[in-house]
């Protein structure tokens, strides 16, 4: 095990050596990355009436509202705060492996990001580009650190919410309880093992036995 750990460390120190310094800087921050907005699954018509209805009281009511829904909060993460498999070793170095082609790309490469308020072990992380993000600071300044005044009406009423709309709230109140934590101190998502630890938690291979 010893012997794995040693060169998963190497192989560790040698990628972080090789993502741009103003990258590796950005661990750990929090804001709000731009996204598409996908209907729920269970819409329907009154459903999309009521959206109709939101996007009316969206634009009276200023910035916060118009780009409640198009933002969504998010912590910038390490490739290596997150599972090998598949989202390091795949998602992310797929990625990885062809910015490096190119000084220029490796510096606009996307962001691998941490989705605030996600109930999914397994579908938490996501990509942001670097121009669809938002310092938490200056969310600040624009009020998206607030539920919406649309969205806080319809939790105030008891309104049925929509699975995006739940997300954000959770994510809101992640991202406030981040906000008071240091850079490094900001991890979330289910805990994992290495490869070399889920080898050593194995045990050793068992040789089978010849039969005949």
């Amino acid at each position: 095990m010893e012997e794995a750990k040693k060169c998963f460390e190497a192989e560790k120190e040698k990628t972080m050596q090789e993502i741009p310094e103003k990258q590796r800087n950005m661990f750990g921050a929090i804001g709000f990355c731009r996204v598409e907005e996908e209907d729920d699954d269970d819409d329907d018509d009154d459903d999309d009436d009521d959206d109709d209805e939101d996007e009316e009281e969206q634009g009276e009511s200023g910035a916060n509202d118009s780009t409640a829904i198009l933002f969504e909060p998010v912590l910038i993460v390490s490739p290596f705060d997150v599972p090998p498999k598949p989202i390091r070793d795949i998602y992310w170095m797929e990625r990885f492996s062809k910015a490096k082609r190119s000084k220029k790309k490796l510096a606009e490469m996307d962001y691998l990001v941490y989705l605030y308020g996600s109930d999914d072990p397994d579908d938490c992380y996501n990509f942001c580009k670097q121009e669809d993000f938002i310092t938490f600071d200056e969310a600040k300044k624009q009020g998206w650190d607030q539920l919406s005044t649309a969205l806080q009406a319809k939790v105030d009423a008891g309104a049925k919410l929509s699975e995006t709309e739940e997300r954000l709230i959770r994510g809101l109140k992640e991202m406030e309880e981040d906000a008071l934590k240091d850079p490094q101190d900001r991890k979330h998502g289910a805990p994992f093992l290495e490869k070399y630890q889920q080898a050593a938690a194995a045990g050793p291979a068992k040789k089978k036995r010849k039969t005949g």
